[in-house]
C-alpha cells in the first residue's frame, strides 16, 4: 500500500500529538529494519515494515530516529498482537547517467546543462516528481525510454542519441533486453538518487564537446 502525499500531509493522532508524514508506503511480510541486506530483501511472515518520509526535509528527506520511534509507538497500540512492525526512512538507490544529446544551433551549454540537470531532479524528486508529480513512487524502476522522453521535451534539445544507466553499488539491479541496458529495478522500500556521471552534446555545426557537469554545478551553489 502507498499513500501519495497532498495537499495536507497525513497525519497520525497520538496522545494529544500531531505526527505529520509525507509520504508512506507498508511493506508486509517484510522486516526492513533487519541488520543485514540480506534479510531485508527475504520474505519475513507476521512482519510488516513502514517506510515514512517527513513533512519537511533535505533534497533526499530522512525521518529521525525520533520521528521513526513516535510513528512505532502510534502503531503498537493499535497492531494485531501477532504482527511485528518497523518503522524505517527510504533507501537512495545512486544512479549514474551518461548522456549523449543534440543541441539545437541556438542552444548555449550552460543554459542546455541547467535544463538537464533540473529536468532530472524534478522527475526523480522523492516529494513532487514521478509521472504524476507527487513524488517517485517507492519501489518504482527506472526506464531509460522514460528518461529519452522527459529529455526530448527541453527546447534547447534537438533530440537525444543515448541515455546509458548505471548503478555503481547495485550492478544486478539493471534490466536488460539482450546486450541494451533498458532500466533498473528498485525495492519496495527504495527510491532513486540520480547524477549525470557524463554529458557529452552534439552541435548542428557537426562539433562537439564534453560539459563539465561537476565544475558547472558547483558554480551553480557557490553562485
Amino acid at each position: 500500500t502507498q499513500w501519495p502525499h497532498s495537499e495536507q500531509a497525513l497525519a497520525l493522532q497520538a496522545a494529544g500529538e500531531t505526527i505529520e508524514l509525507l509520504r508512506v508506503r507498508a511493506a508486509p511480510r517484510r522486516n526492513l529494519a533487519a541488520p543485514n541486506s540480506g534479510a531485508r530483501l527475504d520474505q519475513a511472515p507476521g512482519h510488516l515494515s513502514l517506510v515514512i518520509i517527513p513533512a519537511a526535509g533535505e533534497p533526499f528527506p530522512q525521518p529521525s530516529a525520533e520521528l521513526c520511534r513516535q510513528v512505532w509507538a502510534f502503531l503498537d497500540a493499535r497492531r494485531l498482537l501477532t504482527v511485528r512492525h518497523h518503522v524505517v526512512g527510504p533507501v537512495y538507490v545512486a544512479v549514474q547517467l551518461e548522456l549523449t544529446i543534440f543541441l539545437r544551433s541556438d542552444a548555449p551549454p550552460a543554459e542546455t546543462l541547467r535544463q538537464v540537470y533540473a529536468t532530472l531532479a524534478a522527475f526523480f524528486d522523492p516529494i513532487s516528481g514521478g509521472p504524476d508529480g507527487t513524488g517517485w513512487p517507492f519501489g518504482r524502476d527506472i526506464f531509460v525510454s522514460e528518461i529519452h522522453a522527459e529529455l526530448e521535451k527541453l527546447p534547447l534539445i534537438d533530440f537525444v542519441e543515448a541515455v546509458r544507466i548505471s548503478a555503481p553499488d547495485h550492478p544486478e539491479r539493471l534490466i536488460q533486453d539482450g546486450d541494451a541496458v533498458i532500466g533498473l529495478e528498485l525495492d519496495v522500500h527504495e527510491l532513486a538518487e540520480v547524477r549525470v556521471a557524463e554529458l557529452i552534446a552534439h552541435t548542428s555545426d557537426g562539433g562537439s564537446y564534453d560539459l563539465d557537469i561537476v565544475g558547472m554545478i558547483e558554480q551553480w551553489r557557490l553562485g
